[in-house]
């Protein structure tokens, strides 16, 4: 009896490494307690997994298809020209999938942390490194 050959076709899908920077916004100078109350937010969403893990949308594939996660924590600013209180975070996901981010995730847990919507955006960043240095001294130069 002849042998019987299986093709196995490897997988091209390598593990894919995106890095945004995520900007989170109170659109609230501080006047005593906003500073206070951004931190404690931000403490409760991510002490949380299951509220970072709501920031993923998945187009295509699902967390079988995440090989890491990592959050670099947010520190808190204030704007130099409107002094709102906002923090910035890098998000990096190692994955196989096809994922986004969700805006509206993110605006929910803080909303439902500080009782008010907040302004978030996000940007994926091919050279992080240098462009998160560049924005970070841009209120310095």
């Amino acid at each position: 009896m002849a042998e019987k050959k299986i093709k196995i076709k490897k997988s091209t899908n390598n593990a894919h490494r995106p890095e945004w920077l995520i900007t989170v916004n109170t659109n609230k100078r501080d006047t005593g307690s906003v500073w206070d109350d951004f931190q404690s937010a931000i403490d409760n969403i991510f002490s949380d997994s299951s509220l970072v893990g709501d920031f993923l949308i998945f187009e295509q594939g699902s967390w079988d298809d995440v090989v890491t996660t990592d959050i670099q924590f947010p520190e808190i600013e204030e704007a130099p020209s409107t002094h709102y209180v906002h923090c910035h975070f890098r998000f990096f996901v190692e994955h196989r999938a096809r994922i986004k981010i969700s805006n509206s995730a993110i605006n929910k847990a803080f909303q439902d942390q500080l009782g008010y919507p907040v302004y978030v955006n996000h940007n994926l960043k091919k050279n992080f490194q240098k462009k998160t240095e560049d924005y970070a001294i841009k209120s310095r130069k």
